[in-house]
This record gives structure tokens, C-alpha cells and sequence, in this order.
């Protein structure tokens, strides 16, 4: 596994390889899964979560995460609800999944939308649920395949890249 830090908006990202170039292979599985995604995520609610670091005295960041799936765009960490399993506990679970999060760090989860609501990740229409885990200081992050790059930035510059409405948050 290859590792380099690249400037990327005057912010450091972390961006890791496993098999050459990273955006290369999200976008060839991207476009040859393209059919079976979508019949996939059309149908399924995904837990979205939006991992927010309140430090004393600074601004409150958001996590944003770049993955295989949509190399491209930023999102957040998230995927799919299983049977049985609310949105919290897919939320929680795709962070420990995803980035090695463990959920006692959390000091406060609220799931901001109680029905999902529409949203298009990578192209394709998901049903989302939005999770705010909030927790006081930025947790060591373990590197994975499914995530190409992260950073974090102020709330509202986050929300504004994602395309969500502020209003998630009040």
C-alpha cells in the first residue's frame, strides 16, 4: 500500500493507493458496476453520516470523505441500512467500518432526518438518512480501500459542498 500527502484547497488530504492509481480504479468499477449500483442503492436507505468535531474554542469541522465509489465528489461516510438495524446504529457502524471510529468517542448522535430524504451519490438517486455524531477532538483515522481522501472543514462550507441545506443543523 502506497501513501502520500497532496495540498489539495491549501488543506493537507491523505490519499492512499492500493492498486496504482486510486481515482483510476474508482472510476473503472464506477462505470462497469454503473447498471447493478444503481438498481442497488435506488432501492436501499443509506446512513449517512456527518462526523463533526467540536474543539473548545475553534470553529466545529466536518469530516468530508472522497471514496471508490465517486472519486470526484466529496460525501461523507455512510452506506446502507441492514435488516433490522436502525439509522444510528448503520451510521455508527459504517464509521467504525469505515474509518476505524470508535463510537464511545461519540458526545452526542442525532438523527437529523427521521424519514430518508432524496439525494444523488456519484450520479446515481440513494434515499438517505443523516446522522450528526459529534465528538470533542478528531480521532486518529484508519486507512482503508474505501476511502481516497478526507479533510476536514467548517460546518457550513461542508454542508455548502455537499449540497445540503443548513437547516439539517438547526
Amino acid at each position: 500500500m502506497e501513501s502520500s500527502d497532496r495540498a489539495a484547497n491549501g488543506r493537507l488530504c491523505r490519499v492512499t493507493a492500493v492498486f496504482g492509481t486510486p481515482k483510476l480504479v474508482g472510476t473503472i468499477a464506477f462505470y462497469l458496476f454503473w447498471p447493478l449500483l444503481w438498481v442497488y442503492v435506488k432501492f436501499r436507505v443509506r446512513a449517512n453520516v456527518l462526523l463533526v468535531v467540536e474543539q473548545d474554542g475553534s470553529e466545529p469541522e466536518l469530516l468530508l470523505t472522497k471514496n471508490w465509489l465517486g472519486p470526484n465528489s466529496w460525501t461523507v461516510p455512510g452506506g446502507g441500512v441492514d435488516q433490522g438495524e436502525t439509522g444510528v446504529e448503520a451510521g455508527l457502524r459504517e464509521l467504525g467500518e469505515e474509518l476505524g471510529f470508535n463510537p464511545s468517542m461519540a458526545t452526542d448522535v442525532e438523527l437529523l432526518t427521521p424519514e430518508p430524504v432524496r439525494y444523488s451519490l456519484a450520479g446515481l438517486p440513494t434515499n438517505n438518512l443523516y446522522i450528526k455524531v459529534t465528538i470533542s477532538s478528531k480521532p486518529e483515522i484508519t486507512e482503508n480501500h474505501e476511502i481516497m481522501s478526507l479533510d476536514w472543514v467548517p460546518v457550513e462550507e461542508g454542508l455548502e459542498l455537499l449540497g445540503l441545506d443548513m437547516k439539517l443543523f438547526s
